[in-house]
């Protein structure tokens, strides 16, 4: 696939994510692509014409030589394939990790209400009917400025069938292999 095509299939994917409520997604991944990459090279100042130029020094050759190479950083945008990746990277944090940081989330407060009364986890049992009602889900709110006006919410997720989460994991790893191939 060449970069065009690439570049092509990223935007068809962008454009699902959006329709799928991630715009969220997205607007932080844009941020993260913005910034680009920051890459350490190795410059070594030379004369040619009379004039004072730094040149990059192969990696191979590095401080070696008869004028030692000096660090800079470089600030350069993403290929098409590390959008891609970026892109499945978020994707597939959002699709198939959210729960699990949305159940983590739900057993921490849980159990900080169950400390702030005293209870350990193991008499929580015992004394359920004291205990204030569990929480079940968590609202992710979006930042201020954010596009959506929609908080994510972690309801409807809670009820899912897995078998769903691992097929669109398989689907996650396919749709990754076509398009950086």
């Amino acid at each position: 696939m060449d970069e065009a095509d690439r570049l092509a299939e990223y935007d068809k994917l962008r454009q699902l994510a959006s329709r799928l409520g991630m715009q969220w997604v997205l607007d932080e991944l844009d941020d993260a692509v913005s910034l680009g990459v920051i890459e350490v090279k190795q410059l070594r100042q030379v004369t040619r014409r009379g004039q004072m130029v730094y040149e990059e020094v192969p990696a191979a050759v590095g401080a070696t030589g008869r004028k030692r190479a000096e660090e800079f950083l470089e600030r350069r945008s993403l290929t098409p394939e590390e959008r891609v990746r970026a892109l499945i990277g978020a994707l597939r944090r959002v699709v198939l990790e959210l729960d699990d940081v949305a159940t983590s989330a739900v057993e921490q407060v849980n159990e900080a209400l169950r400390m702030n009364r005293g209870v350990s986890t193991m008499e929580a049992a015992d004394v359920s009917s004291e205990l204030p009602q569990a929480i079940t889900e968590t609202d992710f709110e979006l930042d201020e400025g954010a596009r959506e006006s929609e908080s994510l919410s972690t309801e409807g997720r809670r009820h899912r069938d897995l078998s769903g989460t691992m097929a669109l994991s398989g689907l996650i790893d396919t749709l990754e292999s076509e398009l950086l191939r």
